[in-house]
Order: structure tokens, then sequence, then C-alpha cells
């Protein structure tokens, strides 16, 4: 049987790809990917691989005039509002040097740009680097665009959540007759589309075959785009580790009598998270609790600190 410290491995081995980029860099992150971070090492693991800030992705932040580099981490497109807080933030700094990250393959980007066809080269992301060349103010400056799906967040050794997907939840429809992929939005295929594609990244990693299951509709339109992924093809036939995977339709919900659901359930999450929440560390510590003050006290989590 397949250890599963080859797949507990994988969330880090997709960090470290970025943090090997992050050095003198100033960092902008945007909410998702944060999240990821948090279970995967968190800010320290940022500032211990050399950057010098760790920032919001927002359009109101800005690297300092001694600050040549940055390194910007995002689980989108490389267009629209994505495209455009990435303008603004260089547009307000001095940077000339770019890193983009995207959780986001290369093929789905080319897809939501309406190209069907399978290309040895990756143009969205060229063009995205001669973009931010332009928006640095000097060609020659070096940009670079890289698909890294930091898309995995390891919990404990048996558990891997997909909190950037948290908002990907089985869909309610009366019939459900002829229901394919051509029936969802254009966003909703390209959500199913980047959930196989980091499943898929996962068992290349790990080389492995997969045998898939599903229950539910939605679920077999998933496990239909990760049998038929034309990376999955060539990668079955060389594969050395054999797994099963099963995708389920569920109502997702902490019912029962665990200490882990009455966490979930009574304590506030984290602000912009999902799978985390905030501990109030004033009934942890030795600290007079005085009213109608607020002390600057951060909340704790559940996050183990190693």
């Amino acid at each position: 049987p397949l250890a599963s410290v080859v797949f507990t491995c994988f969330p880090g081995q997709m960090w470290d790809k970025v943090l090997s980029k992050v050095k003198k860099a100033v960092v902008f992150m945007d909410d998702k990917c944060a999240e990821s971070l948090h279970w995967n090492g968190g800010a320290t693991s940022v500032f211990e691989a050399g950057a010098r800030n760790l920032k919001e992705f927002s359009s109101f932040e800005a690297g300092g005039e001694n600050e040549p580099k940055a390194v910007f981490v995002v689980s989108t497109l490389l267009k629209g509002r994505t495209a455009d807080i990435i303008k603004d933030i260089i547009g307000l700094s001095h940077f000339q040097y770019c890193v983009v990250f995207t959780t986001v393959a290369h093929s789905i980007q080319l897809l939501a740009n309406n190209v069907t066809a399978e290309l040895e080269e990756n143009p969205v992301f060229q063009q995205f680097e001669e973009k931010l060349s332009e928006w640095m103010g000097d060609m020659n400056y070096t940009a670079e665009v890289i698909h890294a799906p930091v898309v995995f967040t390891q919990v404990s050794p048996q558990l891997l959540l997909t909190p950037i997907f948290a908002h990907l939840f089985p869909l309610l429809f009366v019939s459900l007759t002829d229901f394919d992929m051509q029936s969802l939005t254009p966003e909703l295929q390209i959500e199913i589309k980047t959930l196989t594609c980091a499943v898929n990244s996962m068992f290349e990693s790990t080389s492995t075959q997969e045998e898939n299951f599903a229950v539910g509709p939605m679920s077999r339109l998933i496990a239909g785009e990760l049998a038929n992924h034309p990376q999955a093809k060539s990668r079955r036939k060389t594969a050395t580790n054999k797994a099963s995977i099963v995708f389920i339709d569920r109502a997702a919900g902490h019912h029962g009598d665990s200490l882990m659901e009455k966490i979930l359930t009574v304590l506030q999450p984290l602000p912009g998270h999902t799978t985390d929440v905030q501990v109030d560390m004033l009934e942890l510590i030795n600290l007079q609790h005085i009213p109608d003050s607020q002390p600057t006290l951060a909340p704790g989590c559940l996050v183990q600190t190693q």
C-alpha cells in the first residue's frame, strides 16, 4: 500500500517552489493562498526564506523605494481584477523583477481565453510576462509567471484540505438528466477544472495511478474531468503507485459530539479563513481583563507551530 507520507509531503513541496523565489522580495498574497500558507509553515516560512515583507494582495499596497523585487501569489486567472491589482501595485512601486505564481494551470488559463487547442508553449504566461515588464517600465526588467498548485493544506498526517475550494458545493437540480459540464457556468467549469488539475498534479508528483469513484452528479463531473485530463493518461502509464479516490456530493456539516465539532461551532473563524478559528488567549494567559478596553492580543488558532 502507498504510504500516506508521499501525499502529505505534497503541499510543502508546492510551497517550496514559491519560497525558492522570495529571497529579498516583497510578497503579495491573496486571502485563499494566505490560508493555504497558514497551514504550511505560515508567514514565518516566508521570512525564513529571505522575504523582506509579506503584504495583502490589494491595490492599496506597494513596495518601498529600496525594494526592487516582488512575488505575487494568487489563486485566480491572470486577467480581470487580478491583472488590475498587479498593475496597480507595480505602478505604485519601483520593481525591476516580478514573479507571479498562480494556482490556475496554463491549460485552464487558455480555456478562459477561449482557446481549446493544446499548445506546447505557454502563450498566456508569456504574454503576461510582457505586460509585467511593460508595467515596470522597462522591457529588459525580469518577469516570470509560474504555475504552483498551492491548494492543499496538511491538517494532520492523514488529512489534507483544500480551503481554496471551500465554496465549491454540490449543485441542487430539480432534474439531473443530460447534466454535463456544458450545463454549468464558465466560472464553475473553471473551478472544477482547477480542482481536478490540482489533484492530477498531486498524483503526478507521487507517481500514482488512481481508480476513480463518484457518488452524486457533481462528483461524477469532477471524476470524469480527472479521468479525461490530458496529462493523466500519460501519467497512468508510468505510475509506480496505486490509490483509490472517492468524490462524494454531500451537505457538509459538523454534527456530533466530538471536540472538533464543538470548537468549529462555538468559535469564530479567523478573518478570511474557512478552516481555522480564533481562540481567545485572554482565557489562557495571566493578563488582567479590564472592562471597556481592547488589549492588542492576537487570537490563537488550531494550526501547530511545527
